[in-house]
């Protein structure tokens, strides 16, 4: 991949800051036109349309031009994650070959002599841990909508899935998107993936502030019963704390489930920020803590901060209000 530098980030975040969303979209896609066959590509082209469609119906009246401006700030949002994403994955990686220098300094002569210690909070697990992340990892799936972008979402009890708003905004992009269940290697590296229907005429609720939506999954003639994936369990009361350690199973970039885990940086009204690494295509992400209980759906980045942050169960299920047991 070409690289990408940081006045030419500046430039683009510049330009969205001026809401010069079109001009960012025409830029970008000259900027990838090289590289026609790659996932960027095809992300830049489900924006443009998303774009597309939200002019037009503003145009047409069918929504309000409030509607239209938050849409319109979702997309440049979007733009902004893109751009991040793809400066951290063009980025040198570190000569594994040589430690990098972390500050600290190291006396040779003692160096291997000193007495193991907890560092910070126990982060010691039993083995039976993994197992029981592999299960929690059935119930998430890739989310793939109609104009090829993608994102996550899990399944919670009653055949209903749990991911971002800004995934799937209305029950029509819903009624035409996809769950596929199992996209990730065995240990054979090949991969067998399942794939649902969404039912959102069944049931399906969004919110806008917090960034959710839930809906229903239909089962699949000629595939596994969706109580096959199971389902997630949710962490009803506390909230974590800085320093825990949080496990984010996802699909970044649409690729095969991956898992990722780092410290919590903390927690701010409706949010929870932490380090764990995530990527475009993970947003609907389950966050776990250490009992794999479901903390956090994961959302965005937070642009500056070098940080990746959820809102929290709690607050979407204050929301809910009982509406469905989960």
């Amino acid at each position: 991949m070409q690289s990408i530098d940081q006045a030419f980030i500046k430039r683009v975040k510049e330009m969205i800051q001026e809401d010069d969303t079109e001009e960012v979209i025409e830029v970008l896609m000259e900027f990838f036109e090289p590289m026609l066959k790659t996932d960027y590509y095809d992300e830049l082209i489900g924006h443009s349309g998303q774009l597309t469609r939200l002019k037009a119906n503003f145009r047409k009246s069918l929504i309000t031009e409030e509607k239209y401006n938050v849409r319109r700030n979702v997309i440049n949002n979007n733009l902004i994650e893109f751009i991040n994403e793809v400066y951290r994955r063009s980025r040198p990686k570190t000569n594994a070959s040589k430690a990098p220098s972390t500050g600290v300094q190291i006396d040779e002569e003692t160096t291997g002599i000193t007495k193991e210690k907890i560092v910070g909070k126990s982060q010691f697990q039993d083995v039976i841990w993994f197992t029981k992340g592999m299960i929690a990892a059935k119930s998430v799936c890739k989310v793939k909508m109609i104009d090829r972008s993608t994102g996550t979402g899990f399944m919670l009890k009653g055949n209903l899935l749990l991911t971002n708003y800004h995934v799937l905004e209305n029950a029509e992009v819903a009624s035409m998107a996809k769950a596929i269940f199992s996209f990730e290697e065995d240990m054979e590296g090949n991969v067998n993936s399942k794939t649902y229907d969404l039912d959102p005429a069944s049931f399906f609720v969004n919110d806008e502030t917090l960034d959710f939506a839930l809906v229903k999954v239909k089962e699949q003639d000629g595939a596994p019963p969706l109580s096959d994936y199971g389902h997630l369990t949710i962490r009803t009361s506390g909230i974590p704390e800085v320093d825990d350690y949080v496990t984010i199973i996802q699909h970044p970039a649409g690729e095969t489930k991956k898992l990722a885990f780092d410290r919590v940086e903390g927690t701010a009204g409706t949010l929870v920020r932490y380090k764990a690494d995530t990527l475009k295509g993970s947003s609907g992400s389950p966050v776990f803590d250490a009992n794999w209980n479901v903390v956090a759906l994961h959302h965005s980045y937070v642009d500056g901060a070098e940080l990746n942050q959820g809102t929290l169960m709690s607050a979407i299920l204050d929301k809910l209000n009982g509406q469905v047991a989960l």
